[in-house]
């Protein structure tokens, strides 16, 4: 890294650490809100995980891996501070695709068990995103809070894909369509005399697909 890039990731680091050590007079106070703080990192670090080691560490992402780096740090170095005579727990590893892959690739049911980390982090990077504008001058650290401003989207946008995939997916099992299977054939012949074309069904005639109110056409769920 330049000297530049040096600068930025150990005031990252800093301003991370900064957060998880809370100043309060109130011993038991001040252990209760590191807790949280704790866990809201925690989060924010499973979730990133989750997007980089399925779609791979590309330029896209670069807010996620950003944020899962300082975040990672700085909460390995409070493991070694507060128990120093332990090994610290938190990864400092990822586990890399070979190649980069579209964020829509965490929508497989592969990942279904790990969509519920994307719900969690958005609110926890919201309260570190709150505190660090409330603290430090966002003008002077413009790079650490284009960060977090960008990891956010990226955190939303995989919210809202999640969110559509399974009101999709309730939607097909709700939708009749989606279960209603063509009968056998029957192995009677035609009769000879039948050469009426039989009535439309009931469920035929009295179906009508949804139309949008404004234009009056139909609307159609993919």
């Amino acid at each position: 890294m330049s000297p530049e890039q040096i600068v930025r990731v150990t005031a990252a680091i800093s301003m991370a650490l900064a957060f998880l050590e809370p100043a309060d007079p109130d011993i038991v106070a001040a252990q209760n809100v590191q807790e949280r703080r704790i866990c809201d990192f925690d989060r924010m670090i499973v979730a990133c995980r989750f997007i980089l080691e399925v779609c791979g560490q590309t330029k896209y992402l670069c807010s996620i891996y950003e944020l899962w780096h300082h975040a990672s740090q700085s909460l390995y170095l409070l493991e070694r501070m507060l128990w120093p005579g332990q090994p610290a727990e938190t990864p400092l590893h990822l586990v890399l695709p070979p190649q980069g892959r579209p964020l829509t690739e965490i929508l497989l049911e592969a990942h279904t068990q790990s969509h519920d980390a994307i719900f969690q982090a958005v609110p926890a990077l919201e309260t570190f995103t709150e505190w660090f504008v409330r603290q430090y001058d966002t003008g002077l650290h413009s790079d650490f809070h284009a960060t977090l401003t960008d990891a956010m989207l990226v955190l939303r946008t995989a919210e809202m894909m999640i969110r559509m995939k399974r009101r999709c997916d309730t939607l097909a099992l709700t939708n009749p369509a989606a279960t209603t299977h063509m009968p056998a054939a029957s192995s009677q012949p035609t009769a000879a005399s039948s050469s009426q074309p039989p009535a439309a069904s009931e469920d035929h005639t009295n179906a009508s697909p949804e139309t949008s109110s404004a234009t009056g056409t139909p609307l159609e769920f993919y």
